[in-house]
């Protein structure tokens, strides 16, 4: 999904955000926000410098520099889980989450470790969670038998 002013549209896919930016439809002052983010997560501003990585994949400019070879942002433009490039034309597809990028798979769960799914992650300071997995770590817990109550 992305804001470019007081509307909100989406979804929309990886190509579909590059179309946007090549006709000058969105720009760096756009909002963006996808499935992996839980309902009621801030909106990513691509102008912020923390999202600087996600700003070039979604011009193309990660694709662009490593054809030249050359670097865009140092090590903003690699995934966080694997630490290989992003957008490099492999064919794996990635995303932003928690202020950096990740390749789907890449994503995981600091409960379990497994790789949570891009419809929905708990943010928990800085890391993410299933939501039974954070429910699991940090939710409230009966005091009769300790389980964990929704």
């Amino acid at each position: 999904h992305y804001s470019n002013g007081p509307d909100s549209f989406g979804p929309a896919t990886l190509s579909t955000m590059r179309d946007l930016f090549a006709t000058g439809q969105i720009d760096a002052e756009a909002f963006v926000w996808n499935s992996t983010m839980k309902e009621g997560a801030d909106w990513l501003h691509l102008g912020d410098p923390a999202n600087k990585s996600l700003l070039a994949l979604l011009k193309g400019e990660a694709n662009e520099a490593r054809e030249r070879d050359t670097p865009i942002g140092g090590d903003s433009d690699v995934c966080a889980g694997c630490g290989q490039r992003v957008g490099g034309g492999d064919g794996r597809e990635a995303f932003g989450a928690l202020g950096k990028l990740w390749h789907v798979g890449c994503f995981k769960c600091a409960g379990c470790e497994r790789a949570i799914s891009a419809d929905s992650f708990i943010p928990h300071e800085g890391k993410a969670y299933h939501p039974q997995c954070h429910l699991e770590a940090f939710g409230t817990r009966c005091a009769g038998c300790q389980r964990p109550i929704d």
